[in-house]
């Protein structure tokens, strides 16, 4: 498998991402986590963060 971010190979899973709101300036801002495994062994991480304005309707 190869990861989407970093594109090294790896055996493995990768995390659920993590979503955070911040209201106060209309943003979301949400973070991917992507963690590899070789052998039940962390060997990378690897972080895409993405801000996008929401409009409230």
């Amino acid at each position: 498998m190869e990861c989407p971010l970093c594109g090294s190979e790896f055996i493995g899973k990768h995390e659920p991402s993590e979503v955070e709101v911040d209201s106060t300036d209309g943003y979301v801002l949400t973070m991917k986590r992507y963690i590899h495994y070789h052998d039940e062994v962390e060997t990378i991480g690897c972080f895409v963060i993405r801000k996008e304005k929401i409009t409230i309707k």
